[in-house]
């Protein structure tokens, strides 16, 4: 976070863009910045207000100074995108006040796209309540990546999605009941490890693994089961196919102990004639309350493929694209037993799944070779 000393540059009225959630609305000039926003109401004060000259202000926009700038609203939509082209880069900021809204509460969202190139971006918030005739934030703080501060009676928390999400309860990758999913929270820490050798700078670098490692442990110490291998959620012990995915995107080592545990355990209680489950339901037998997810069984593939199981991960592979429909589509889940596609047609996930799989496997293929389709992990 950085403080701003310096009034926004003004602009044409035409220039700047509106969002709103039905409590309040705000005005985002061409450079990025939240211009004007009354809060918590329409009539309120201001806490940003750069438009008439004000030092209350919020923006994002490419560090590079040089550069052109656009924006267009998302079709029937409230949300702005600005659009930056620099020399080498195009990069867009997606813009919105989130909805539903609540009287005493806004979410400002922002989320940053490089559409080419390699880009770096200046985040900078001056909150000043009252029309600006607060003082600056005071009582600043941060705590696991979430930065903390207030303006007068103004209350604002500022985060990136990990740190300050990686223990909210929510629906998880299969979109049920919100709770804390040991996927969600380990998909946290290969974000945040990709990120920090991608995106990061020295500083942010270091920050942003000490975090991926903080969230690690703290799952380790509640997800772990005593068998060594991960555990759905904190209160829930069984066996879920999507935590073969998280080793896979940067979150653990192949040979880490609790990525082998696990997909031994996913091999051992969730495979049916080569077909793979998400998850038992009641301690029902498999196959009793919904089939087989095709998604799983190219998460099955990935992971044999990253533990140098060859053989093993090609059949699995193959295994799962048996079940495809005459015309070549995957539906989300397969009936085992009756040799039946079930639920949702075509499964968006199952195609990219597929050719994911398809593309880390392929290389690994010898000149006459043949796939085998038989079931079985050995």
């Amino acid at each position: 976070m950085t403080d701003v000393h310096q009034v926004a540059i003004p602009h044409a009225l035409r220039e700047y863009a509106f969002v709103a959630d039905g409590e309040r609305g705000a005005l985002i000039g061409p450079q990025g910045h939240y211009a004007w926003m009354c809060f918590p109401s329409w009539d309120s004060p201001a806490v940003f207000t750069s438009l008439l000259g004000g030092h209350g202000d919020f923006q994002i926009a490419p560090a590079d100074d040089r550069h052109v700038w656009g924006g267009y609203y998302e079709p029937r939509s409230l949300i702005w995108r600005s659009r930056w082209i620099t020399g080498h880069t195009v990069v867009e900021c997606r813009q919105a006040l989130a909805r539903p809204a609540t009287p005493d509460r806004a979410v400002v969202l922002c989320r940053i796209e490089s559409k080419r190139g390699q880009a770096r971006v200046r985040a900078t918030l001056d909150l000043r309540a009252n029309f600006g005739r607060r003082a600056m934030m005071t009582q600043v703080s941060r705590d696991d990546g979430v930065w903390s501060m207030r303006s007068g009676d103004v209350h604002a928390r500022w985060a990136g999605a990990a740190g300050a999400r990686h223990r909210t309860p929510e629906a998880g990758i299969w979109e049920i009941e919100n709770r804390v999913w040991t996927h969600s929270r380990l998909t946290c820490v290969a974000g945040l490890r990709n990120a920090a050798a991608l995106l990061a700078a020295p500083p942010e670098m270091g920050e942003w693994l000490a975090l991926a490692d903080s969230i690690l442990a703290e799952t380790t110490r509640s997800s772990l089961s005593p068998a060594g291998n991960w555990r759905r959620a904190t209160d829930d012990d069984r066996i879920d196919a999507s935590l073969l995915i998280p080793p896979i995107r940067g979150a653990l080592a192949a040979d880490d102990p609790r990525t082998v545990a696990t997909l031994t355990a996913v091999n051992d209680r969730l495979v049916d004639d080569g077909f793979v489950y998400r998850y038992r339901i009641d301690g029902a037998p498999l196959g009793s309350s919904e089939g087989a997810f095709m998604l799983c069984g190219f998460f099955l593939a990935l992971a044999g493929h990253q533990q140098g199981l060859r053989t093993e991960a090609l059949r699995c592979f193959e295994r799962t694209r048996s079940g495809c429909g005459t015309s070549g589509l995957f539906t989300e889940e397969y009936d085992v037993a009756q040799r039946q596609l079930r639920a949702n047609i075509p499964q968006a996930f199952v195609h990219a799944a597929l050719l994911e799989t398809a593309a880390r496997l392929m290389p690994s293929l010898q000149d006459g070779d043949v796939l085998d389709r038989s079931p079985g992990w050995e």
